[in-house]
């Protein structure tokens, strides 16, 4: 496929713990990085073959307003190869527990995954005082 696929069936016992105990540990942190609210948090599985094509993410106007995507890092690069996200067609060398955030208008993609698999949690924040005509990407290590 070209696309990610939602963390389901044998992965699924396995990674929700983490998921709860990641909300729980990262949220203080991430809101004090954001001062945004809670959207959406999901984990993404890429496998071989899997990848995102380059793209803005978009609001949906049927749903909760978000304007800000963080990812971080679930799965050490060293255990798979491709899966690379790139921001403004650059890198972003995202280690194991690594947090990038950028803004809705920040152009992104995922590369192929060519082996193994590569886990991260997306979460998706409002904030309405975020000025959205300067894109920006930060890292937490």
């Amino acid at each position: 496929g070209k696309y990610y696929k939602p963390v389901m069936g044998n992965l699924k016992p396995y990674i929700m713990p983490f998921h709860k105990a990641a909300r729980d540990t990262f949220w203080d942190k991430i809101q004090q990085h954001t001062g945004g609210e809670l959207v959406n948090w999901r984990v993404m599985q890429y496998d071989v073959g899997d990848s995102i094509v380059a793209h803005t993410d978009i609001y949906d106007a049927g749903k909760k307003p978000a304007n800000l995507s963080i990812t971080i890092q679930l799965t050490d690069p060293s255990t798979y190869e491709g899966g690379m996200q790139y921001t403004f067609d650059e890198p972003n060398d995202l280690q194991l527990g690594d947090v990038g955030i950028i803004d809705y208008n920040v152009p992104h993609h995922v590369t192929e995954v060519t082996k193994g698999s590569r886990l991260v949690t997306n979460i998706r924040i409002f904030n309405k005082d975020l000025p959205l005509n300067e894109p920006s990407r930060r890292l937490i290590k």
